[in-house]
């Protein structure tokens, strides 16, 4: 359904009882680790290095886009 819907699924500083759960639940064989990450600066700075190398993003998106204080 994700995949349909162009979505990814990303998951940030998951507790071991989640990553135990997705494990049980055999989640993580079609998932995959490339959606987990252990802080979400770090998903934040991956998924925008993602995005801004796609062929169809603007160009003009930084100037557009409002700020957002951390």
């Amino acid at each position: 359904m994700l995949e349909e819907r162009s979505l990814q699924l990303v998951l940030a500083n998951p507790v071991g009882s989640v990553m135990e759960k997705l494990h049980q639940s055999e989640m993580l064989d079609s998932f995959g680790l490339n959606g987990i990450y252990l802080a979400v600066g770090e998903a934040v700075a991956d998924i925008s290095a993602l995005w801004k190398s796609k062929p169809d993003f603007p160009k003009d998106y930084n100037e557009t886009r409002p700020c957002i204080e951390t």
